[in-house]
């Protein structure tokens, strides 16, 4: 059936001027191509509670493994593992978890800076399935931030993958709580 506006989030004006955009591929490509030529990559985690974990450890800087990004970082380890050091020294690809619980994308817009590492980042995973605040807005002006976030010189810029579903389309008894406050003048 054909979506009638109160399908999404946006009201008509902003709806009709929209655009969906997949980007390309090239920032992947060039991760892609480090972890082939056995570089070692920087991934990081960016979200709410998902991302960040609910255990004080997390909190305090440990990774739990159990998260999602743990298990990519792991992974990428398993797949790709960079070249040893010319000492023989086992080299591992990094993993950060800048993610805080209870946490949404108007946070990290203003204070992105803080939650991120030092240095050139491969792959940003950015997660805020729970913790939307109603505002995709900040989250579209965090997405342009990290997208624009330069890397030292000579290497790539960092690849930004979006690893949830928003729940823009729902209807009903299935949409969030915190998606209805910013539609309360739509119908549902």
């Amino acid at each position: 059936h054909a979506a009638s506006q109160s399908d999404y989030l946006l009201d008509a004006f902003h709806a009709a001027r929209g655009t969906e955009h997949l980007g390309s591929h090239t920032r992947l490509r060039c991760v892609l191509e480090r972890l082939r030529s056995q570089q070692p990559v920087r991934v990081v985690a960016l979200g709410g509670s998902i991302s960040a974990g609910l255990s004080f450890g997390v909190r305090k800087g440990a990774v739990g493994a159990w998260l999602y990004h743990a298990k990519v970082a792991n992974a990428l380890n398993v797949a790709f593992p960079p070249s040893p050091l010319s000492n023989g020294t086992a080299r591992r690809h990094a993993h950060y978890n800048g993610a805080l619980p209870a946490t949404g994308p108007g946070f990290f817009e203003l204070c992105l800076e803080s939650r991120m590492p030092d240095g050139p980042i491969d792959l940003i995973l950015l997660e805020f399935a729970a913790n939307t605040e109603g505002r995709p807005d900040a989250f579209e002006r965090l997405l342009r931030r990290l997208l624009s976030r330069p890397n030292p010189p000579g290497h790539a810029p960092p690849a930004i993958v979006v690893v949830n579903t928003h729940i823009f389309r729902l209807k009903g008894q299935h949409r969030m709580a915190c998606w209805k406050k910013s539609n309360a003048n739509q119908a549902t």
